[in-house]
């Protein structure tokens, strides 16, 4: 499971999770044990101990990914020790994640150091069919099938500069340099811009109502 999260390419660059991971993992396990210590794991401090451990998760679910391990981290704990299991796990929960952020970086960095850029170029290639199908099609398109479209073309270009701007934090090799990405998708949103001004001129002169949406 572990693999599977750091290794999520959406998710971020690869090295930053990596290291998030075994960063919070650390701080979680020593945040619990000093719960622990101090409380002697008495029913409501374990309450206490899940409740503030499941806002920080979720905080860190939409800021950070190793404050989002801290929580997860804590909350695994107390819930096994909720289940009576009174092992000491300490030093598993620490090591399996850290076995789990090696195989991770032996193979995006080894086994498949293009990794990156390959999905960039991807999301990239993407995001430039969608917006030839927005000029394409648009202009003898209804309405809602323009709509349709734009939303499209705007959310693929929206994730392929992501995945550009993932790409380039992942360290390179020597040597190694990845296409202008951002010039390609920065011409591609004129583009749709244009096609976008050009609909609604035109439906302006013909009385007609087709404003894009927020997306």
């Amino acid at each position: 499971m572990t693999v599977a999260f750091i290794y999520k390419p959406d998710f971020g660059p690869v090295l930053r999770r990596a290291v998030h991971r075994c960063v919070g993992t650390v701080v979680g396990v020593a945040a619990i044990g000093a719960v622990a210590l101090l409380t002697g794991n008495t029913p409501y401090a374990l309450i206490g101990t899940v409740a503030v451990f499941g806002a920080l998760m979720a905080v860190g679910v939409r800021h950070h990914y190793a404050v989002a391990t801290t929580g997860l981290t804590g909350m695994v704990f107390v819930l096994v020790d909720l289940l009576g299991e009174h092992r000491t796990l300490y030093g598993t929960r620490i090591l399996d994640p850290t076995l789990a952020a090696a195989i991770v970086l032996v193979a995006n960095f080894l086994v498949w150091p293009d990794s990156a850029g390959s999905w960039a170029a991807t999301q990239t290639e993407a995001a430039l069919i969608a917006v030839r199908r927005y000029r394409d099609l648009a202009p003898n398109a209804t309405s809602a099938q323009r709509q349709t479209l734009r939303r499209a073309a705007y959310r693929r270009l929206a994730d392929a500069r992501r995945a550009a701007a993932q790409a380039r934090a992942e360290p390179l090799p020597p040597k190694r340099t990845f296409p202008d990405w951002e010039a390609t998708i920065t011409a591609a949103e004129q583009v749709c811009d244009a096609v976008t001004a050009e609909i609604l001129a035109n439906t302006a002169d013909s009385g007609g109502d087709d404003a894009p949406d927020s997306a």
